[in-house]
């Protein structure tokens, strides 16, 4: 449990929402290195529990996660949390997504493999 010296030190809260243990340490890296506080949770239902009980400037989620996909969890997300900027990672490129849900409304999107310059880019056009 984080106490309030804890979250002090830190600007801003990150959670990770990702099966691949591999990516959430790659992004909790480089955003601890940034000042940021990183939590990850590796299925979307955890994920949405963490969101609601936690606030988060941003969530990033993978496409791709057992048991509910993360497009569907994109959306949740943005209802039940409105502050947080949602960002959508894939190792599918953003066109193919768009063209399979052209309804959604993806302003962000971070391309797997991720590294830190694209990954620190999106963070801040996302205003985080």
């Amino acid at each position: 449990m984080e106490t309030m010296e804890t979250t002090a030190k830190y600007k801003k809260k990150v959670l990770v929402i990702d099966d691949d243990y591999y990516i959430c340490a790659t992004i909790s890296n480089i955003l601890t290195k940034e000042d940021m506080l990183v939590d990850y949770e590796n299925n979307a239902s955890d994920g949405v529990k963490r969101a609601i009980a936690e606030r988060y400037e941003a969530i990033i989620v993978d496409v791709h996660l057992p048991g509910m996909d993360g497009v569907s969890l994109f959306r949740i997300l943005k209802e039940i949390t409105p502050v947080s900027k949602v960002i959508l990672t894939s190792g599918d490129t953003l066109i193919s997504l768009m063209e399979y849900h052209s309804n959604m409304n993806i302003e962000n999107f971070i391309q797997k493999p991720i590294d830190k310059e694209s990954l620190l880019k999106t963070i801040g056009e996302a205003g985080i």
